[in-house]
């Protein structure tokens, strides 16, 4: 089990990366997936018409989204 000052040292090395002259690609890269995961999230969440997990009736339609399209999926082994 961690402890809270391993956790703030793991924060604060995380961080150290991104600002550091030898991590700028590394950090670059970190940049540019964070922006593809968001623009991904905004997109699945209009063509879903999912407003997030706020209410039950929000978590009946994920299981609804989830259930349908995993029923849709092809049937195949691999």
């Amino acid at each position: 089990r961690a402890t809270s000052h391993s956790l703030f040292t793991k924060l604060l090395s995380r961080v150290g990366i991104m600002h550091s002259p030898e991590h700028v690609a590394e950090a670059a890269e970190a940049r540019r997936l964070g922006g593809l995961r968001r623009r991904r999230e905004v997109a699945v969440t209009g063509a879903y018409e999912f407003p997030g997990l706020e209410s039950v009736a929000d978590i009946r339609r994920l299981l609804e989204i989830a259930v349908l399209d995993t029923l849709g999926l092809e049937n195949t082994i691999a």
